[in-house]
């Protein structure tokens, strides 16, 4: 259990980090989760997909599904080129206040590729045990 003086501590701690208080620095945290799109959602297709009984359509969504996730990777592993150049032209000026926080953004990107990875195999899964319930097909069907 916290002691008093620890709960007094942290409530002024509490106190200096409650987020920008200006109208211009409320305006520039706005948008920080959206600053780039990797960890946004990708558009949610395999519900639709799971619905669609016709086997044509099905199969365009899940080919969207599948480009949606490569394209992802793909800016991300571009945003990781950057990052890497940026990393050797710190490292060669011995900025290494800089180079820290740049790491830290290789980091993060990381994790919004084991994130995009996850998301997709999640949606792979739902896809197939959605497809083992289909109804059959026109050549299955009893004459």
């Amino acid at each position: 259990m916290a002691s008093e003086k620890q709960i007094a501590a942290n409530r002024r701690n509490a106190k200096k980090s409650s987020g920008p208080k200006t109208a211009k620095g409320k305006k520039s945290s706005r948008m920080n989760a959206f600053r780039h799109g990797f960890s946004a959602r990708s558009a949610e297709l395999a519900p639709r997909i799971v619905e669609s009984r016709d086997c044509d359509a099905r199969s365009e969504m899940k080919l969207q599904l599948t480009v949606a996730f490569y394209a992802r990777l793909r800016r991300i592993e571009i945003e990781r080129t950057k990052i890497l150049t940026r990393v050797n032209r710190l490292k060669d000026l011995g900025n290494f206040s800089e180079l820290t926080l740049v790491l830290q953004r290789a980091a993060a990107l990381a994790r919004y590729e084991e994130r995009a990875s996850a998301e997709h195999k999640r949606q792979a899964a739902r896809l197939e045990t959605s497809s083992s319930h289909q109804l059959p097909s026109a050549e299955q069907k009893p004459q």
